[in-house]
């Protein structure tokens, strides 16, 4: 194994020389290894120390294969074309390594890191994000993921609180008038938007929060017993499709089954769901309860970590094309 003559990617002369020493090369790649002029490693990263920690001294081919099979490593033939883009698999955990291998003198250096589609691969491998570089994108995506668990775990909680919520509502909408200024303080208390409407279209109960969502420039005091009409030309001066919302509005009160988490985008560029429940006495409807949550930010969060998967997937599959060759691919960076 030998370094392959300089080609056209080399510095132009006069450029001065810039180069890491060991343990800047651990602190930006710490997934790395050097391979020295007899084919066996050398030099080790820290974080692939720990998850190969016989790596030091041994050959590549004794822990890692191609990336399609289970076909024994070609070294000479990886020397041949760095630097270049490689894929390999590590043989005892299965992870995917992803890097670039290049030449330091007579030294065949491999920089790279797992690729990890999920945060449920970490823990089986002993790996966090604090093994991963700070410039690796791996770190963002997998963060973005940790964030989307997050406001599934907290949509989930909020959902039973809702529903906790609204059979406490339902309940209470057949009690006494006492019982219908408790069911008032209670919904004063949520944080999401909630309007209750009788069967003849008029304000039974609507609280701050609601008022303060769609801007209605009114208090809920000033709204009890007013028409819905005029909290409805309030909601659809505000929502992104007026017609379909008027239409979905529609259809739920003339189905009078429950909806829950129905998307409502605004005009303001803003995402709420909204939640349909028919409010009855034994078997006789007596109004509908709506409620109205700003899920906005965990739509950002979804959309950003769904632009983060297809960009990385594109980049893989562009470099992919352009190396026919099985073991090498073409030089990126993640």
């Amino acid at each position: 194994m030998s370094p392959e003559p300089p080609n056209d990617q080399d510095p132009a002369p006069g450029t001065p020389a810039v180069g890491l020493d060991p343990t800047a090369l651990a602190a930006a790649f710490p997934f790395h290894f050097v391979v020295d002029p007899s084919g066996s490693v050398e030099q080790v990263g820290p974080s692939l120390a720990r998850l190969a920690p016989t790596l030091r001294g041994a050959t590549p081919a004794e822990h890692f294969e191609h990336h399609r099979g289970k076909a024994a490593l070609d070294l000479d033939a990886i020397a041949a074309d760095a630097p270049s883009y490689v894929l390999l698999r590590h043989t005892a955990t299965r992870l995917l390594w992803r890097g670039q291998t290049l030449w330091s003198a007579d030294r065949l250096v491999f920089v790279g890191a797992p690729w990890i589609a999920s945060t449920e691969e970490l823990a089986p491998s002993g790996l966090s994000l604090d093994d991963f570089a700070p410039h690796d994108p791996i770190s963002e995506y997998l963060t973005l993921l940790q964030e989307k668990h997050t406001a599934l775990r907290d949509a989930t909680t909020l959902s039973r609180e809702l529903r906790l919520a609204q059979g406490q509502l339902q309940s209470q909408l057949h009690e006494t008038q006492a019982e219908r200024r408790k069911l008032g303080a209670l919904i004063e208390t949520v944080p999401w938007g909630v309007l209750v409407e009788d069967t003849r279209g008029r304000v039974a109960t609507v609280n701050e929060p609601f008022c303060r969502l769609f801007a209605v420039g009114a208090t809920p005091d000033d709204l009890v017993g007013r028409d819905t009409a005029t909290l409805t030309a309030a909601i659809v001066a505000r929502v992104a499709t007026p017609d379909a919302f008027q239409a979905r509005a529609a259809q739920l009160r003339a189905d009078g089954a429950q909806q829950l988490g129905d998307p409502v985008s605004l005009v303001d560029g803003r995402v709420l769901e909204r939640d349909y429940v028919p409010v009855a006495d034994q078997d006789d409807p007596v109004g509908h309860l709506w409620v109205y949550r700003d899920v906005t930010q965990r739509h950002q969060a979804a959309a950003a970590l769904e632009d983060a998967r297809l960009r990385a997937e594109a980049a893989n599959t562009a470099k992919s094309d352009e190396q026919p060759n099985e073991n090498i691919l073409p030089a990126t960076h993640g």
